[in-house]
């Protein structure tokens, strides 16, 4: 069995910055990661995200200013742009590794679970430490309903080779605003089905209402 003084159980942005501040403690750390190195966030969300917005911005733009000074508005190329995409983010997990390596952090490829207090088992061998730091982050729930086994997540439509002709979102939270803003944009032809009273109930309503009122430009929320 080997032995460590902490074991990083999740190795996304949490486990990362923990590192960061033990970096120079001499504590012998390792690192376990069931899917990519890095996590959610630059391998699927955050990051990802924000490079397809960079595209969306300009598209949006230029459509607000059609016929107002600009005389063709952009349109969106979701095949090469989706490509171009993959192609930067290719590396990703390598490079969120590495980060731990450098930090002096063992790193380990497997999907953990608890012995005991202080045993993990992973790969059919056990690691022990004096303490075990879950960093595992989160995933999407999966709807229990007729169907839900076609219905895709935002790790999903993030990835997608080709653009879709219609999509629904189930829910109105950020994250869905935010990639319906994305797919929109494309060209796909987007719904909203939200059971409360408004979108993101965790916002101030009169921003959120400006916001919507903004995505009804290309894209139809629908109230259920």
């Amino acid at each position: 069995m080997k032995k460590y003084d902490i074991i990083l159980f999740g190795a996304g942005p949490a486990a990362i910055n923990f590192s960061r501040a033990a970096q120079g403690s001499h504590k012998k750390i390792l690192a376990i990661e069931g899917d990519k190195f890095g996590g959610t966030c630059p391998n699927y969300g955050c990051e990802p995200k924000i490079f397809l917005e960079g595209t969306v911005r300009i598209v949006l733009a230029s459509q607000l200013l059609q016929n107002r000074g600009i005389g063709q508005a952009s349109t969106i190329d979701w095949s090469t742009l989706m490509k171009t995409k993959k192609a930067a983010w290719k590396n990703m997990p390598e490079n969120e590794e590495m980060g731990f390596k450098n930090l002096g952090i063992e790193t380990l490829h497997g999907y953990a679970k608890f012995v005991n207090n202080h045993t993990l088992e992973v790969n059919g061998e056990q690691y022990q430490a004096d303490k075990i730091v879950i960093a595992t982050g989160q995933k999407p729930r999966k709807l229990n309903f007729p169907g839900s086994e076609y219905t895709h997540n935002s790790n999903d439509v993030l990835d997608l080779d080709n653009l879709p002709e219609k999509t629904v979102f189930i829910g109105a939270g950020i994250v869905s605003m935010e990639i319906a803003t994305l797919l929109a944009a494309a060209g796909s032809q987007v719904s909203i089905v939200e059971f409360l009273s408004r979108p993101m109930m965790a916002f101030s309503e009169k921003h959120v209402m400006n916001t919507v009122e903004e995505m009804k430009i290309t894209s139809t929320l629908i109230k259920v």
